[in-house]
């Protein structure tokens, strides 16, 4: 609960102090003034004393009037009918504001030559209603880093505490958890005149947050939806990350698998939950052979101790072993450039049929393209004028057929919209049959590439034999001192990149679990977003909001057809089109201007009304600067004052001129009853007045 007991301008000039205290009551509060009298002033500087000053289009001193900042002007009195204007040197807002149990006053500088217009001094009591009390008092701050967040000096994270309603947390557009800050929150409940009547939540301040205006809808009437939305955008949010994270797993993944020659298998590309049996590994390809790691490193390892045996042997002992070893070797690499050849054939012709693809994709989109910019010219209407779309020759007006088929087969060609199915359907069938050709011709790639290592490697073995042949047959072959360093080098790289592979993949196995616990979450809001007591909610707020139109003199359209969107929480109109569709149409565009300012008199306090009724988070305070815009009617506004008069346990705050015409104020407010009346119309008073007049120095006189 917030309610505002009292505010005190003071204004320090040049030529003494300006200022005006003003008590409010609990129920309704009318502020009478004439235009350009000061009565928006005294509104902006309710809204300064809260930090809510982003509704009046900035912040800080820059939000308020030259009054508070420059100069204070005054009406001309006596024999004197000139404007006399002041030199503004100080200017302070005090704000006496209660919770229904407790009550403070806040203080805030507009102009300071030492104190910024950030700092709040909030003083622990009735420093207005009771000033002959001394109370403790803090300095806090506002409108900079913490100001909502710091719990000993944040002003803003005081007041909402002090109001009794937590603020809940909501995802921002980058991903983080923030407050919905209760100057967003005020926008429901302060309507400025500028521009606070042109829209639902006008002057709502920006502060990165998606769908601001729905978000309040549902925090002011308590909405489960809230909650639900708020988890769901922060699912989001987690399973983009999820999502980032495993991309990048893979990168490296691939880039690992990339240095060792293989492909890995069964690994998806996007997260999902991975079962522990069949878990993701790579193929290793060593010319026409497949291996995995442990394969690999198991034939490596053997063939090391292979090596051992012959490392101390001389070439005269080996002899025979190497000359057949080498007729292998030709043997083995002859097989190896056959298949080479056969394999680089079948990489070159499936790189053609995935071009000649790639051309029949782009034909079919460009038709795809043409058919769509036919049918919407064929919706607009635009083709019923033209003849060959009529089916006749511009020429000879002689009949064109829709088709080249011969006549007698009596077959109908398909209309725009089955064509563009048609052409859909072999869009998606290339793309897919593309698809496949580049895992194919990926998978050619790396099987060519081992073989080309393949065929290097029996080359240089083949030449270190015959290097041997030609050496000394009493020393030790070259050729084995030459492979054991091979394979030792390649076995302790594979022994390396099977670890890091092993780490990437335990890494893996966290992502997925991390996903199945978000799958889990994701289930828990899932289904009907709205809950039965959420519907409930609405329904009454329509049935309010339905009920203040009509007795506020709402005639733009019948009140039946309006309804309350369920996605943006603002009144639509609803229309049965002629196919029988239904379709909602924004209240604006289809309003009186004036209907409009009706639509949001009973918006705002609906809100007010149905908050009462279902244990909402309103703050059971309204306030209305100059609601009688765009010509509203005298009667519209008096069933509107009516209306804000029976909320009696709020309060409900008007700032009104009545057109300046004393007529339509005692017509407006002849039937109240229950009023707190503050009326500076009646004497023409000005709203900023002077309270305390500069008296000059003596003047020393000195004798001669």
């Amino acid at each position: 609960m917030l309610h505002i007991n009292a505010i005190k301008i003071v204004i320090h000039t040049n030529t003494g102090t300006f200022g005006r205290s003003l008590t409010l009551k609990t129920g309704l509060n009318i502020i009478r003034a004439n235009n350009t009298s000061g009565k928006s002033s005294l509104f902006g500087a309710m809204v300064y004393g809260l930090g809510f000053e982003e509704l009046l289009g900035s912040r800080n001193d820059r939000a308020l009037q030259s009054v508070f900042k420059s100069i204070v002007k005054e009406a001309p009195t006596g024999l004197n009918q000139e404007v006399q204007q002041s030199t503004v040197l100080q200017s302070e807002i005090y704000l006496e504001i209660s919770n229904g149990k407790d009550s403070i006053t806040t203080k805030r500088y507009v102009v300071n030559d030492k104190i910024k217009p950030q700092a709040v001094e909030v003083y622990f009591g009735k420093l207005l209603t009771e000033p002959d009390h001394v109370y403790a008092f803090n300095y806090m701050y506002l409108h900079d880093k913490g100001g909502a967040s710091n719990e000993e000096i944040g002003f803003h994270r005081y007041l909402e505490e002090f109001i009794g309603h937590p603020l809940p947390e909501i995802i921002n557009q980058e991903g983080k958890r923030v407050k919905l800050y209760l100057p967003l929150i005020a926008a429901a409940h302060f309507i400025e005149q500028k521009a606070g009547w042109s829209d639902f939540y006008a002057n709502i301040p920006y502060y990165g947050i998606r769908d601001t205006s729905s978000k309040v809808f549902e925090y002011i009437l308590n909405l489960d939806v809230f909650d639900l939305a708020a988890r769901r955008q922060e699912l989001q949010v987690i399973f983009r990350d999820l999502e980032e994270r495993w991309k990048a797993l893979s990168d490296h993944l691939q880039t690992l698998i990339t240095r060792v020659g293989g492909e890995l298998v069964g690994f998806p590309l996007v997260p999902v939950i991975l079962s522990r049996d069949q878990r993701p590994f790579v193929r290793l390809r060593r010319a026409d052979k497949v291996y995995t790691f442990s394969d690999l490193i198991q034939s490596l390892s053997d063939e090391l101790q292979q090596i051992q045996t012959q490392l101390d042997v001389p070439i005269n002992q080996n002899l025979e072993r190497m000359q057949r070893a080498v007729q292998l070797l030709k043997e083995e690499t002859e097989r190896y450039d056959v298949l080479y050849e056969n394999l680089s054939s079948d990489i070159t012709q499936e790189k053609e049929r995935h071009r000649q693809y790639s051309i029949q994709l782009d034909n079919v989109m460009e038709d795809i393209g043409k058919n769509k910019d036919a049918q919407k010219l064929e919706s607009l209407g635009l083709t019923s004028n033209l003849q060959v779309a009529q089916g006749i020759c511009p020429t000879c007006s002689q009949t064109i057929p829709d088709t080249l088929l011969p006549e007698k087969l009596h077959i109908h060609p398909m209309r725009l919209d089955e064509n563009l199915a048609y052409l859909e359907a072999q869009k998606k069938m290339i793309e897919a049959f593309m698809a496949n050709l580049k895992e194919i011709i990926l998978e050619k790639e790396t099987r060519l590439s081992a073989l080309e290592e393949a065929i290097q490697r029996n080359r240089r073995r083949i030449r270190s034999y015959k290097k041997d042949l030609l050496s000394d047959d009493r020393l030790p072959s070259e050729e084995v001192i030459e492979r054991k360093v091979i394979v030792e080098r390649e076995l302790t790289f594979l022994r390396k990149a099977q670890e890091e592979m092993d780490q990437r993949l335990g890494s893996l196995y966290s992502l997925s679990d991390e996903f199945q616990v978000a799958k889990a979450r994701e289930v828990n809001v899932s289904g009907n977003y709205m809950s039965l007591a959420d519907a409930s909610k609405i329904t009454a707020f329509e049935d309010i909001f339905k009920s203040l139109l009509q007795s506020f003199g709402f005639t733009s359209k019948p009140v039946s057809t309006i309804r309350i969107s369920t996605e943006k929480y603002t009144p639509v109109y609803e229309i049965t089109q002629e196919n029988g569709v239904r379709r909602q149409v924004d209240i604006r565009f289809e309003s009186s201007a004036s209907d409009f300012i009706r639509a949001q008199w009973a918006y705002y306090t609906s809100l007010l009304a149905t908050s009462n009724a279902k244990s909402g988070n309103h703050f059971g305070l309204l306030a209305f600067d100059e609601p009688q815009q765009q010509s509203a009617s005298t009667q519209s506004l008096k069933a509107f004052l009516e209306n804000l008069e029976t909320y009696r346990d709020s309060q409900t705050i008007v700032f009104a001129s009545f057109q300046n015409s004393q007529e339509d104020f005692i017509e407006a407010t002849k039937d109240l009853s229950n009023v707190y009346l503050v009326d500076y119309a009646a004497t023409n008073e000005l709203v900023i007045k002077r309270v305390d007049p500069l008296v000059p120095p003596p003047v020393e006189i000195v004798s001669l």
